[in-house]
């Protein structure tokens, strides 16, 4: 199934669900993730922020600041994701909108991967 709904997908959304999908991140952390929050060398991503309604904060508590350790698909996921984007400065969004700001949760939601996951086939 969650291969179904990739297929349905397009770029930058089908990066965005397999990064949330291999890493556990939420919503709002996948959408205030930077370019600084990677560690290539290491091979990790730390969450440190979130977006909610389009406005940064913290993570909810302190147990979600926190260091992900991120294996080579995930790592390949980023690296092509990063060669398709313009801006790539450290405080860069990895997932910016057209504005080069955060999406908002609930529209970006209920315009891209719930319609795929009814494409795909999911009731959900």
């Amino acid at each position: 199934m969650f291969a179904r709904l990739l297929d349905h997908l397009r770029e930058p959304f089908k990066t965005m669900v397999a990064l949330a999908a291999l890493t556990g991140i939420r919503v709002g952390e996948l959408l205030a993730l930077r370019w600084r929050a990677v560690d290539w060398d290491v091979g990790t991503l730390r969450i440190y922020e979130a977006v909610f309604e389009g406005q940064f904060q913290r993570p909810k508590s302190e147990k979600g600041v926190r260091t992900i350790p991120i294996g080579p698909l995930t790592r390949w996921l980023l690296e092509n994701h990063r060669q398709r984007l313009a801006r790539l400065r450290p405080e860069d969004l990895i997932f910016p909108n057209r504005q080069a700001g955060p999406y908002r949760e609930s529209n970006l939601l209920n315009r891209v991967p719930r319609p795929a996951g009814k494409a795909a086939g999911s009731d959900a």
